[in-house]
Order: structure tokens, then C-alpha cells, then sequence
């Protein structure tokens, strides 16, 4: 984490040899992290819910689902 120069986290498949619960955990785990970091950018080929965030599925480079939640 670069604190208070570009505060923010991404990560390319970090959860890829997780099964489902563990990168669940993981994925909530970064959301408590959301008051040290301006956005937390995941890509995954799992499915995981975050509570209220924005986010988009996208494949073969045409967006499937965009959200319109937002995050706090």
C-alpha cells in the first residue's frame, strides 16, 4: 500500500487458487480496508458479492453486467 500518494489497491487474480469461501474472506477482508484506500480494483473470474460497490463483468471485451452501486 502507497499510504496518502496514490491510495489504492489492485489485485489480478489474487483469489485464483481460492476456493469460493476463502476468496470471499478475501474480498472482505480488502472492503475493511475502504477507510485507508481511495478504490480497491479486483479481477477475478469468480463471482464475489461486496456489498454496495461498483463493478462490471466483462467477456471476450463486451461488458456483461455493469452496477450502478456505489461505495462509501
Amino acid at each position: 500500500l502507497v499510504s496518502k500518494v496514490f491510495p489504492v489497491f489492485i489485485g489480478d487474480e489474487i483469489d485464483a487458487s481460492m476456493d469460493m469461501g476463502r476468496a470471499q474472506q478475501t474480498a472482505e477482508a480488502l472492503d475493511n480496508l475502504r477507510d485507508r484506500l481511495k478504490q480497491i480494483i479486483l479481477i477475478s473470474h469468480k463471482d464475489i458479492e461486496i456489498g454496495d460497490h461498483q463493478y462490471a463483468m466483462i467477456d471476450g471485451g463486451s461488458i456483461l453486467v455493469c452496477s450502478s452501486g456505489t461505495s462509501t
